[in-house]
């Protein structure tokens, strides 16, 4: 049964404060992805106002999922940035920066639903494309996005200095 979900803007220092510890749980989430993150509670505090700043500087939006209690269940946040040359003609396009469902809310659309919202907020911006990119050992979400109709833009590898021969 899909539960009853309320998607919201994120306008004022009142919502905002909503969205502090689901950002904080969001980071301890990531901490079985990115286990080298070990200061997670200081992680979640710069992230938050990153996110903050982030969405006033670059064209952003933040949305809230609320339950039928009005509680912050999920969030998404993302802003306008420079494309990276690979799109010839698109100087400019959508991020989605962060996203975050409770468990007990995923597979209910309501992840669908703020992304469809946000790009909304990016079509009125004049924006024809929108990106998200996300961990490789971060499975589902990549499972997600395809059943969104995502397709793969570019892959990054990674090394550490000292493990190059």
């Amino acid at each position: 049964m899909t539960k009853p979900v309320t998607i919201m803007r994120v306008q004022d220092d009142h919502d905002w404060e909503m969205l502090r510890p689901l950002n904080k749980e969001f980071m301890h989430a990531m901490r079985a992805i990115r286990p080298e993150r070990k200061d997670v509670e200081s992680f979640a505090e710069t992230s938050f106002h990153y996110f903050k700043r982030h969405t006033a500087e670059r064209n952003g939006i933040v949305l809230l999922a609320l339950n039928e209690k009005s509680e912050a269940i999920g969030f998404l946040s993302g802003w306008v940035s420079d494309s990276d040359g690979l799109d010839e003609g698109h100087p400019q396009t959508g991020n989605i920066i962060s996203a975050y469902i409770k468990p007990a809310y995923r597979n209910h659309y309501t992840f669908k639903t703020m992304g469809q919202k946000a790009a909304e907020h990016f079509k009125e911006l004049g924006l024809d494309r929108l990106f998200f990119s996300t961990l490789a050992t971060n499975t589902r979400t990549q499972e997600l996005f395809l059943k969104l109709g995502f397709k793969p833009h570019k892959v990054s590898f990674e090394i550490k200095l000292d493990e190059l021969s």
